[in-house]
């Protein structure tokens, strides 16, 4: 999954294997960046990659910190 900056007009859409996404002008979208749809809106120019990392699911990171910790002890 990828973040997008999306510039069309205001829509939704149902991927397969990624489930419903709602589509808002000047809104981000996380979209597989391998995804036939998600070419065909950066080829319309609908679709700008951000240059935000990809999001972590930090309270998994958190637990594993102070797991490693509690082991390195």
């Amino acid at each position: 999954m990828k973040e997008y900056t999306y510039s069309g007009p205001l829509s939704g859409v149902s991927l397969k294997g990624v489930g419903d996404i709602m589509l808002h002008p000047g809104g981000t979208v996380e979209l597989p960046s391998d995804h036939e749809y998600t070419a065909r809106l950066v080829r319309k120019g609908w679709l700008k990659a951000t240059d935000t990392p990809p999001k972590v699911n930090r309270s998994s990171s958190k637990k594993k910190i102070e797991e490693d910790e509690s082991h390195g002890s």
